[in-house]
């Protein structure tokens, strides 16, 4: 598959990817109106950011100059937004929690592992359509690696996180009786992986200011 993937050509590669990534949209927001789950939500938010950053990898393609600057602070900003998003609404369950007296439970346990899977498939398949453009956007200017990390990272970021969906489908099944628990592994999970986001948005546009 590798191989095919790398005879298309970048135009080509990307457009799939597009396609991929509004589907994962679409699958991730069922998921999260169904589940509940904070993890399901940030993958919404995250995936929306893959949206995103690979239609600016699409764009750096063809545009040069003043604009791939703007692109690539712009895609430093997106990861911000999308883990500042993911984080808040963890904040927002706990707010919740705390003014009602107890976290809303997870619900519809399969629906999360199907979904995770789901969401993790296409990942690993953007992650493929994408890994040409690592080896050619890393030899070109730096604006053009840092919309690479950018988008590379906010895939690793929606892997994890959707891998932390599975987690907890299994300590659900384990631990049926205790959904505060659950809750509580969910929000953790999200907060972590919103500040790793953050983080790495803070660095990208750091190197664009260099």
């Amino acid at each position: 598959m590798k191989n095919l993937i790398e005879s298309w050509s970048a135009k080509e590669r990307l457009s799939l990817a597009l396609v991929l990534s509004g589907l994962a949209v679409y699958i991730a927001t069922h998921g999260a109106i169904v589940t509940k789950a904070d993890v399901m939500f940030a993958d919404l938010f995250h995936n929306s950011a893959d949206l995103f950053f690979i239609l600016l990898l699409w764009l750096s393609l063809f545009i040069r100059g003043r604009y791939l600057q703007i692109i690539s602070k712009l895609s430093g900003l997106a990861l911000l937004a999308a883990g500042g998003a993911a984080t808040i609404k963890a904040f927002d369950t706990i707010f919740e929690g705390l003014k009602t007296g107890k976290w809303p439970p997870l619900e519809a346990g399969f629906t999360l592992l199907w979904i995770s899977l789901a969401i993790i498939v296409i990942l690993f398949v953007l992650m493929l359509l994408i890994g040409k453009e690592h080896e050619e956007l890393h030899e070109g200017s730096q604006h053009h690696k840092n919309i690479h990390t950018a988008a590379r990272t906010e895939l690793i970021a929606d892997i994890i996180q959707a891998s932390a969906g599975i987690v907890e489908f299994f300590i659900l099944l384990a631990l049926p009786h205790h959904p505060e628990f659950v809750r509580g592994v969910d929000i953790l999970l999200t907060v972590l992986i919103g500040f790793w986001m953050m983080w790495r948005g803070n660095m990208v546009i750091k190197e664009h200011s260099h």
